[in-house]
């Protein structure tokens, strides 16, 4: 993989914080990461992210869908439940 070369400029804030983040990012008995690959990785999970991963939001559709089936059975309970009554 070619690999180009390219200067930012950051605040010393930002920069301190990048190298601090980045060498959280290693394990021990594991080589540090560089620059490009903790970017990379930040990149990656950025990716994930949009995708869905990570999500503690629920399932929406999988709420709804819930939902109905609770609606129809409490419906079939409410009618049972009367017939139960009207029959004495």
């Amino acid at each position: 993989m070619r690999m180009g070369k390219t200067s930012i400029t950051v605040t010393d804030e930002r920069l301190e914080r990048f190298n601090r983040l980045k060498d959280e990012a290693s394990e021990d008995g594991v080589p540090d990461l560089s620059a490009d690959q903790f970017l990379a990785s930040l990149m990656d999970t950025w990716d994930a992210v949009d995708r869905g991963h990570y999500s503690d939001a629920p399932d929406m559709d999988g709420v709804e869908s819930a939902l109905a089936t609770i609606e129809e059975r409490t419906g079939r309970i409410e009618r049972q439940v009367e017939e139960l009554g009207g029959g004495r």
